[in-house]
């Protein structure tokens, strides 16, 4: 599988990037839709986006969080957007795709993070 970059944030101290798979970017589509079904929630989530892309992940876990030994999340009001870093930059941060929370649903936020791992590691090797 291909993937593609798009930027995000990309003239900042850290890069913002999504990755797009052929016609599907499916962290763009998931933070569209999240405008359109809470713009309250989408505010906040893009303004910690926004956050990162100027000073760098937050060393808040409850807002940024290691989930696994390459993938990170980046929390908002019941929503996870999934990331890992580009391998040769600590300063490019990729979001894989998003995730609506719902309740304590352990077994699907474990399938959520595998899918970003496969995701990721289909991308990263790609570059070598």
């Amino acid at each position: 599988m291909s993937y593609q970059l798009e930027a995000i944030f990309d003239e900042t101290a850290f890069h913002i990037m999504a990755l797009r798979d052929g016609l599907h970017c499916d962290a763009k589509d998931f933070l569209a839709k999240y405008e359109q079904d809470d713009l309250a929630g989408y505010a906040r989530l893009w303004a910690l986006i926004e956050y990162i892309a100027e000073n760098g992940p937050p060393r808040n876990e409850h807002k940024f969080k290691k989930v696994s030994d390459l993938i990170y999340e980046i929390k908002g009001d019941g929503i996870r957007l999934f990331c890992f870093y580009q391998k040769k930059s600590r300063r490019i941060l990729i979001l894989t795709h998003g995730w609506r929370k719902a309740g304590e649903h352990k077994t699907q936020q474990n399938s959520e993070i595998q899918k970003a791992e496969r995701i990721a590691i289909a991308y990263l090797s790609s570059q070598r």
